[in-house]
């Protein structure tokens, strides 16, 4: 592609059909950073928009932003790019009154700006529906992905801001998701990685994986801050694999504080908090990470907090937690950090971790749980003694074939094995040694 004229409003030329300086600084943008890239450009000047193709064509021109940035959509090949203007003020909003759809669209939104490649494009919500703003809903796997947007709502009860359902090697990266009901729901992930997804001040939640069928699998968030929102993250899902939190901020707000993590889902295996933040400021009393998952995982993250908390509940379904090398903090006099295991809570474990030197405050742990394993942490205080587990709960069974009694074990060990005594009746032995010779036992 050669490159593209610039044209002032001057020049009696017809390459720059729209004219204006602000195409111009388009034109000016789109020969460094090669438009062959991008299937449309969208850009807004005053109360118009329009989608320009590689070709440098309008091809859709409206007042309604929704309009043109659908068309650039429903237009792009499998696979293409639609380069989004930014802007300082409001001449960088694209004032939506309806949602758009990246249903089944193997495309990918990517924001960039004349003047700052660092500022986010930005759609904005203008109407009141409770609906997917951006919805990528898809009925069969498929991979779109969004860059570089900042995606505001107007606090509508029941709205989500980005609904992703089977997404198969979905991106989002540099995504600021803003005043919803729900930030971000998700169902089916596979093989999806997320970067610097910011997400605040929503109604209810800020991340919300619901209880259906569907699975989330193998999916990872670098970075980012989950913040401000009731709940941060909430997990119902039937099942939940190998997803993980890498250095992840989750940050309470001012009010109307729920839980930081609430782990509802019984089906929730292998999730990591690797490095991540836990903090909560204001509002004294709350539950920062309410638990009640399998094989979760907090390693080397921080909780931080000025007034009286609940950093830590494991609930009674919560199974093979571990906490690791974890740093509590808390700077003000008198105030106390509680972490709780509740009864029927099973093999749990706190491992390593520690607090502020120069906490003046109290951590104590609650221990009501079954089998929880507590080391290396007495530097916490009295309640973090170490306490190793001298037995296992086995609530199951084994089924063993009868056989014939084995050779006998080598020295040093035992055997225990169901054998036939006669045809009505099976019994429970042991080959052991008893005065330096091997003898059988039945126990049972």
């Amino acid at each position: 592609m050669t490159n593209l004229k610039i044209v002032n409003n001057a020049d009696p030329g017809d390459a720059d059909r729209t004219g204006g300086d602000d195409w111009d600084a388009m034109v000016a943008l789109l020969n460094a950073v090669d438009a062959k890239e991008y299937d449309y450009v969208l850009n807004r000047q005053g109360s118009t928009y329009t989608a320009k193709s590689d070709g440098w064509n309008v091809d859709s021109t409206s007042s309604t932003a929704e309009t043109v940035i659908q068309y650039a959509i429903d237009h792009c090949h499998t696979g293409g790019i639609i380069g989004v203007k930014g802007g300082n003020g409001s001449s960088g909003f694209f004032n939506l009154t309806g949602p758009i759809s990246l249903v089944n669209k193997a495309v990918q939104i990517r924001g960039f700006n004349t003047t700052n490649s660092g500022q986010q494009a930005r759609f904005v919500k203008n109407y009141a529906t409770a609906e997917p703003f951006i919805n990528m809903e898809n009925t069969v796997f498929c991979t779109n992905s969004l860059r570089n947007i900042q995606i505001s709502g107007n606090s509508t009860s029941g709205d989500i801001g980005v609904k992703i359902n089977f997404g198969r090697n979905n991106i989002l990266e540099n995504v600021n998701i803003l005043g919803f009901d729900v930030g971000l729901w998700g169902a089916d992930w596979v093989n999806c990685d997320i970067y610097n997804l910011r997400i605040s001040t929503c109604l209810t939640r800020g991340i919300y994986f619901p209880f259906i069928t569907e699975r989330i699998n193998t999916v990872r968030f670098h970075g980012g801050a989950i913040t401000g929102n009731p709940t941060n993250l909430y997990m119902d899902g039937s099942a939940l694999n190998d997803v993980v939190f890498f250095a992840t901020e989750f940050e309470g707000g001012n009010s109307g504080y729920v839980h930081g993590v609430d782990n509802h889902s019984s089906g929730a295996n292998d999730i990591l908090y690797l490095k991540c933040s836990f903090e909560k400021n204001v509002e004294s009393g709350k539950e920062v990470i309410y638990e009640g998952g399998n094989n979760i995982t907090y390693q080397k993250c921080r909780f931080d907090s000025d007034v009286d908390q609940t950093p830590i509940h494991l609930l009674s379904t919560a199974k093979n937690i571990k906490i690791i090398d974890c740093f509590f903090q808390t700077n003000t006099v008198g105030t106390t950090q509680q972490v709780i295991v509740d009864s029927g809570a099973i093999n749990c474990q706190f491992l390593n971790n520690s607090k502020s030197t120069n906490s003046v405050a109290t951590v104590t742990l609650t221990d009501n749980g079954t089998n929880t394993r507590v080391e290396g942490c007495a530097a916490m205080g009295s309640t973090w003694a170490n306490k190793i587990p001298t037995s296992v709960l086995f609530n199951d069974f084994i089924e063993q074939k009868a056989i014939s009694a084995p050779s006998s074990p080598a020295t040093g060990f035992v055997r225990a094995y169901p054998k036939t005594i006669d045809a009505n009746n099976d019994g429970l032995f042991i080959k052991r040694r008893l005065n330096g010779a091997v003898v059988e036992v039945q126990i049972g």
